[in-house]
């Protein structure tokens, strides 16, 4: 399949770009072929797409090669804990929390930055 026009303008762009999203639109959908890697960005409620694809692997059992990078303000604010957890726990899904403030031990101090991205 061809890439969408968003991702050919995202490949074209250089370190240091900056990038304005506005609203979730396009294709949001798992690729077809189930060996491709996927890094999953959210921020607060923002992970909500990505709970509904989790619980649908989740109840298939299917493996995929996906890590996520979720940031949120304090560590109260992490949304479906319940699946994060099951999706780790079942499939070996990888999740790093960024917490802005007040973060537990395991958990990534601040935002999702270049540094994290590189440490996934």
């Amino acid at each position: 399949p061809q890439s969408s026009a968003f991702k050919r303008e995202l490949m074209t762009m250089k370190p240091g770009s900056t990038i304005h999203a506005a609203q979730l639109a396009g294709n949001f959908t798992l690729p077809a072929r189930r060996e491709t890697k996927i890094a999953f960005l959210a921020g607060g409620i923002g992970i909500t797409p990505f709970r509904s694809m989790l619980q649908y692997l989740i109840d298939r059992k299917e493996w995929r090669p996906i890590v996520i990078l979720y940031a949120t303000e304090r560590r109260q604010d992490i949304a479906y804990r319940d699946v994060l957890g099951a999706a780790r726990q079942e499939l070996g899904i990888k999740t790093i929390h960024a917490v802005a403030h007040g973060g537990e031990r395991g958990q990534y101090p601040g935002y999702i930055d270049e540094r994290l991205i590189r440490l996934a």
